[in-house]
């Protein structure tokens, strides 16, 4: 078993235990609702602690999933966290997976394995969402309660009453425990085994930089290769304006080719 193999196995078997839980029964709704919020909440925490081993052991070199490369070699991810945790800090933000994005881009080669998550749209909502139902569980205040119901549609009263209802066969806080499982084990496997994870990457926005190669538009189907990496356009969806020569709208989407 693979170093990678071992860390995407332990978050399974972590969330698992959380699932677990889950499932005891609670003598009245209030009672379920205030674990789910508890379970989700750990989940979230087990999530943030992987994403943070993932990329330690990536700059490392102690995994190399696909085409990762560091920037900079490390003797260990010790040494890795010691440069990165700035003096009178204790510990490093990996979510929203923004904080996790930039950082692989500073220190891993086009930011891969993490790039897997930033280049697919549902995945980045599906973890924004998962952000903000954290947030309102760890913060009563307005603004995370205003975000919270930006997130859910506004029509659940707390955040466990949210993570109760039902999905599919159990409920929304099971689909988020799955989908953390997934994830992860997307950044630890080869790229055909992510797209089997995570689907194809895209699609892209008008505007969003990505690298050299050949995109589709998916309204008119013209193709665009692009020789560096640059903000994807297309002159026949979103043509440019006569006087400044940018894009007139941001309508367009892309898929690679």
């Amino acid at each position: 078993m693979t170093k990678a193999t071992a860390m995407s196995k332990g978050l399974r078997l972590e969330v698992e235990g959380l699932q677990r839980l889950a499932r005891i029964p609670q003598t009245s709704e209030k009672a379920r609702e205030r674990l789910l919020e508890s379970i989700f909440l750990n989940g979230v925490t087990e999530f943030e602690s992987f994403l943070e081993d993932v990329f330690f052991a990536a700059v490392s070199k102690k995994i190399r999933p696909g085409k990762t490369k560091p920037v900079i070699d490390f003797r260990d991810p010790k040494a890795a966290r010691s440069l990165l945790i700035r003096p009178r800090e204790h510990y490093l933000n990996w979510m929203p997976l923004e904080h996790s994005l930039e950082r692989a881009d500073q220190f891993l080669k086009k930011g891969v394995p993490f790039s897997r998550l930033g280049s697919r749209p549902f995945v980045k909502s599906r973890l924004k969402v998962a952000t903000a139902v954290r947030n309102a569980v760890a913060h009563k205040g307005e603004s995370a309660r205003k975000r919270f119901d930006q997130a859910t549609s506004g029509k659940y009263r707390s955040p466990g009453e949210y993570l109760g209802a039902k999905l599919g066969q159990g409920t929304i806080c099971d689909g988020f425990l799955e989908d953390f499982v997934r994830f992860g084990h997307a950044l630890c496997v080869s790229d055909a085994q992510a797209v089997r994870l995570l689907g194809p990457e895209g699609p892209y926005q008008s505007g969003t930089k990505v690298d050299p190669g050949t995109y589709v538009c998916q309204t008119c189907k013209t193709k665009h290769t692009l020789l560096r990496r640059e903000g994807l356009a297309c002159e026949v969806c979103d043509p440019p304006c006569a006087t400044c020569g940018a894009p007139t709208s941001k309508r367009a989407e892309f898929q690679p080719a």
